[in-house]
């Protein structure tokens, strides 16, 4: 997890998860995902990143990460990004809000998933 009250758009991690209950949680949040594409609202509150590093195929660490937006409604989308996009958006020393449309533009607009909020309690 990283922190939520940061003006800093690098991530600024304050938790891992590795135990097997807390994997279980973010693989059935991942299997609960809708398969329907969505372009993503404007009216943005939050935006999280969340990056997964696991054990794939023949043992070869794999890397995905996911953008985690919520909007105004509350409603929770998500969008893979690329270390490419990655890079752009650790570009950024702040946030500020003036940033937002420039830091969606480089995420996209569209092929965003619409979930729900992943919880960790």
């Amino acid at each position: 997890m990283y922190r939520t009250n940061s003006i800093r758009v690098q991530p600024e991690l304050i938790n891992v998860y590795f135990e097997q209950s807390e994997i279980e949680k973010i693989k059935n949040w991942i299997m609960n995902i809708t398969n329907a594409t969505t372009s993503i609202s404007s009216s943005i509150n939050s935006i999280f990143l969340y990056k997964f590093i696991y054990q794939g195929l023949n043992h070869i660490e794999e890397q995905k990460m996911l953008v985690y937006v919520i909007d105004q409604n509350n409603d929770v989308f998500i969008h893979q990004i690329s270390a490419d996009t990655l890079r752009k958006i650790n570009s950024f020393d702040t946030f500020q809000e003036k940033d937002r449309s420039t830091l969606l533009s480089y995420i996209g607009e569209d092929d965003w998933y619409k979930t729900n909020d992943l919880i960790m309690n």
